[in-house]
């Protein structure tokens, strides 16, 4: 299904005890945080929608770079959280929920900064009502990077209620559509909660972006592949 269909929500975390900092204004270099990331590939993926920023009240404030403020919506969980551990993204994804009940919702996390355009199309073309999402090599599902319709976010809301916070629960239960990245694609879903996860995370960006500009020369100048290839014979 065309992502045009979708409204955008972003779930920029809570208190991030792992991280022991917010996970959402971690910088990433070259002027974007993990907020402002997956927000430019939702705002480029649904670019008639404005993308709604789903923060607990207790959350710091979430600046977005690049003058794109007219571009976002902040919605906050409905209840505070005084405990110490976080409400966890059923909150997040309730929230947006009840902003527009009718609306069928591309939920991201701002846990995966190797998140991409062609991730986020890739989930939305492969949509089946009720819900659909990314499964992760091991398996399990990844229900933060996915859409949901009005009857899964309902039955998440029931869930909630009753006690259980897991959407990847709601998920099974629905016997929702999962599907895995392509091949050669699986750190799309490389996600961050410690420090270790997130100098893990810098190293794969810094790589991509040597490949990425390797990639650029090799494109503005085929004849460096040819020396290239004549070097190692």
């Amino acid at each position: 299904m065309d992502s045009s269909s979708f409204k955008p929500v972003l779930l920029a975390g809570g208190k991030a005890t792992r991280m022991g900092e917010p996970k959402h204004l971690l910088s990433m270099g070259h002027g974007s945080t993990l907020l402002q990331h997956p927000f430019d590939l939702l705002h480029e993926v649904c670019p008639s929608e404005k993308v709604y920023i789903s923060l607990a009240q207790e959350s710091p404030p979430a600046p977005l770079l690049g003058g794109r403020k007219d571009a976002a919506k902040f919605i906050y969980d409905s209840e505070p959280n005084d405990s110490s551990e976080s409400a966890g993204p059923a909150a997040g994804i309730i929230a947006a929920h009840r902003a527009d009940p009718g609306a069928v919702w591309l939920v991201v996390a701002c846990d995966y900064p190797l998140l991409t355009t062609e991730a986020l199309r890739y989930v939305c073309e492969a949509y089946s009502s009720p819900v659909t999402c990314f499964r992760n090599t091991t398996g399990y599902c990844e229900p933060l990077v996915g859409v949901c319709s009005p009857l899964a976010l309902e039955a998440l809301e029931k869930e909630v209620a009753n006690g259980a916070r897991s959407p990847a629960a709601v998920v099974k239960k629905l016997d929702g559509r999962t599907v895995s990245p392509p091949l050669g694609c699986e750190n799309w879903l490389f996600n961050v909660n410690t420090k270790n996860d997130w100098r893990r995370a810098l190293e794969l960006l810094e790589a991509r972006r040597n490949e990425d500009i390797s990639a650029r020369q090799l494109h503005r100048h085929p004849s460096l592949g040819y020396s290239v290839a004549n070097d190692m014979l």
